[in-house]
């Protein structure tokens, strides 16, 4: 089992990654301010099964691999530095062209976080590879990052819910603006990353 020092590093780490504007909480955030708060409380959920399926997947990948493939995982950060910085660059044109129309969905969230780089992140940079070979570790680990990810993913609905209750013409042009900027500063501390 994890030491004290561990889990809180943990934790610490995963709660700042699951913070960062990414393309699940501009989802959240869509839908709270489309919808509301109460009827996007369900994207939590779905929010909470890809991303528990995607670190399920990359862990038990990257625990398979051979202990001298080092620079499989700089390969893999820098792809994710990459689908971070395209991800700013939709973001930033969410304000101009209205990407979601439609209401965004259970299943679309949980492949939107499936597919999330963040993932791999938690699992290269924060979760014990151990937690990919016990059953049980694997659980705590699962129970844990959900406790984490329901109040980040309701401060996310509930931003969008109050630029809802308090529309300005541009304020959710300068939301876009601001999660791009973030987005991209993000890609590149990732990408810096694999040098150091």
């Amino acid at each position: 089992m994890m030491s004290l020092n561990s889990i809180l590093t943990m934790v610490t780490g995963i709660g700042f990654v699951l913070l960062i504007p990414g393309p699940t909480n501009t989802l959240l955030l869509v839908s709270g301010l489309k919808n509301g708060v109460v009827k996007a409380l369900p994207l939590i959920i779905a929010e909470a099964c890809g991303y528990t399926a995607a670190i399920g997947v990359w862990g038990l990948s990257l625990s398979t691999i051979p202990v001298g493939v080092f620079w499989i995982q700089s390969i893999i950060k820098a792809l994710c530095s990459f689908y971070i910085f395209y991800l700013a660059t939709k973001v930033w044109s969410y304000g101009r062209n209205s990407y979601y129309e439609d209401n965004i969905s259970f299943p679309q969230m949980v492949l939107a976080s499936s597919l999330n780089p963040k993932a791999l992140l938690f699992v290269s940079l924060f979760i014990p590879t151990s937690s990919f070979d016990n059953i049980n570790e694997f659980i705590f680990f699962t129970l844990i990052f959900t406790i984490l990810l329901i109040p980040i993913g309701l401060l996310w609905i509930s931003l969008g819910g109050l630029i809802r209750r308090n529309p300005s013409e541009n304020s959710l042009l300068i939301i876009y603006k601001i999660l791009a900027v973030i987005l991209i500063a993000f890609s590149c501390v990732l990408f810096l990353s694999i040098f150091s």
